[in-house]
């Protein structure tokens, strides 16, 4: 009898039994010896038409818990339970919303089944988050043409099926999905790291901004930045001097070349504002960054082209080594670089450069009408648009053009004064960017190299053609050279090619691991943090 009526309160008040469970089950991640075991409370069929009666993605749900005759893999297990609880703790240390996937809060007046399916959803929600990010890049900005790969909800569940055959803890299973990136594991001890600074206000007061200090000046606010520069790690001691000495001079050294500014030992505008940031702000670029993986981690391929934007660095790597590396200029602000990921399929050397409308008619015009011999002077020609006919410029009144009515294409023939140079890297994109040589080499000694339409200009093409041709020929440099003397444009195809990256990485890491931090050049990073807020992320101190 008592049985009996204990099988008919369960079925009526569900929502109140698992109040109960809920208690005894946090009592146990209290205390890891309570054991709570209550099977009966828990009736399979009820379950199923429960799953049936839910949308589920894929079904992948429904599939798991038929193969388990639909009983719980969750409730009644309170040793698996309180395991997952623990890996939710740490999902803040990957920069996760820890409260998104608190299972135990959101059962709370929810029945039996509904705790199974929370718990099981919020497992399957932070594998996903860590594996792919937790945002939609392409919705943040317009400029974030980037596509996270979905998991495999059914391979997932696969694997925590077997996970009790294969005797593994839940905390590797989850884990194993974070980016492999070694990028991506020194930004968890960065933010770590951060964290401290900020609790222990490591790095004190920040240097006032209205003077330059450099070397040999003695000013009260040199003692004030070797205070600074000490509590960031950048001296060995504080001994409180107002003289810029030579141990100030080289501490600030590192300071810029970790920052990505001209490393001359002058202490100016830029220097200081870049080491008055704050540890938080820090510590929200690194929250950002470790979205930013979590979007595209690259690690798995073995041979790739990178250009950090806010870096203004493009590299070759292959098996994680970087093979080549040269400074590049990337769009103004009105005309940024777009981030995206494409396959590399060819050069041009000596291209022509068939000149964008929009630069043509915004640019170039008002200048060809003010200097008639500006087409001349750069070695450009004037086409009819929609044929191949040449028009010699002198015989045109071209003040009577405007805008809406230029008729004509501008191409630039090939030769040293080319905009593209005598050499670009083609990815064939619906953003009409590439790589590309300049005649402009001054800008690249610029600490903020935002000068381009959009392209990519780099500052050691050749040597990159070289390296890109190395996969398919015994001399590339011959190769390479043999075309470039023949001053007419021409295509060399890429047997195999390769994968190009344009990203917006503000924190990354050095040759020797030490942290390098970079400006938000385009704002970017602001509009990801928002986002991140947004889904619950917080800069946890």
């Amino acid at each position: 009898m008592f049985k009996y009526v204990k099988v008919k309160i369960m079925l009526f008040f569900p929502r109140l039994l698992v109040c109960f469970s809920l208690l005894a089950i946090n009592s146990s991640y209290a205390n890891e010896n309570i054991k709570v075991d209550l099977p009966d409370q828990f009736f399979s069929h009820e379950f199923e038409v429960l799953l049936m009666t839910k949308s589920l993605e894929n079904d992948a749900l429904t599939k798991f818990y038929a193969k388990r005759l639909f009983k719980p893999f969750w409730y009644g297990e309170n040793k698996r339970i309180i395991e997952f609880k623990k890996v939710v703790d740490k999902s803040s240390d990957h920069g996760l919303p820890e409260s998104k996937y608190n299972f135990l809060e959101k059962s709370k007046n929810k029945s039996v089944y509904e705790f199974e399916i929370l718990t099981m959803e919020s497992f399957i929600s932070l594998i996903s988050d860590l594996n792919s990010g937790i945002l939609k890049p392409n919705e943040i900005d317009p400029k974030i043409s980037v596509y996270p790969k979905k998991i495999n909800r059914e391979e997932v569940l696969g694997k925590l099926e077997k996970l009790i055959i294969n005797n593994r803890s839940i905390d590797d299973l989850v884990f194993e999905y974070a980016p492999n990136d070694l990028e991506y594991r020194k930004l968890l001890n960065e933010l770590a790291r951060l964290r401290d600074v900020i609790v222990n206000n490591e790095w004190g007061e920040p240097v006032p901004e209205d003077k330059f200090l450099g070397y040999k000046l003695n000013h009260s606010h040199v003692a004030k930045l070797r205070t600074r520069l000490f509590g960031m790690g950048y001296l060995a001691y504080d001994n409180g001097s107002n003289l810029y000495d030579e141990e100030v001079k080289s501490a600030v050294q590192l300071f810029q070349a970790d920052h990505g500014l001209n490393d001359d030992g002058v202490a100016g505008n830029y220097t200081l504002q870049a080491m008055n940031v704050s540890p938080k702000t820090r510590l929200t670029q690194v929250l950002v960054n470790l979205e930013r993986i979590r979007w595209s981690d690259f690690s798995t391929e073995p041979k790739y082209v990178m250009v950090n934007q806010p870096n203004f660095h493009a590299y070759l790597i292959e098996d994680d080594m970087v093979v080549w590396k040269s400074r590049v200029v990337i769009g103004l602000p009105e005309h940024q670089t777009q981030e995206f990921s494409d396959i590399m399929t060819h050069l041009i050397i000596n291209p022509v450069w068939h000149v964008p409308r929009s630069i043509s008619i915004s640019e170039y015009l008002p200048i060809i009408q003010e200097n008639p011999e500006f087409l001349k002077e750069n070695d450009m020609s004037l086409i009819v648009r929609g044929t191949d006919q040449k028009i010699d410029p002198s015989l045109i009144d071209m003040s009577k053009f405007e805008p809406n009515n230029f008729p004509f294409l501008i191409k630039q023939n090939p030769s040293n004064i080319n905009a593209l140079g005598v050499v670009k890297f083609m990815f064939p994109n619906e953003f009409n960017i590439y790589m590309h040589d300049t005649p402009m080499k001054e800008l690249f000694f610029k600490d903020e190299r935002t000068f381009s339409h959009g392209c990519v200009r780099v500052q050691d093409p050749f040597q990159f053609a070289f390296n890109l041709l190395g996969y398919q020929e015994l001399n590339p440099e011959e190769k390479f050279q043999k075309f470039l003397q023949t001053k007419q444009e021409s295509q060399i195809n890429l047997i195999e090619p390769i994968p190009v990256n344009l990203v917006y990485r503000t924190v990354f890491f050095g040759d020797y691991g030490q942290p390098q931090y970079r400006s938000d050049i385009y704002g970017r990073d602001a509009a990801v943090f928002m986002a991140l807020q947004d889904a619950g992320v917080i800069a946890q101190i």
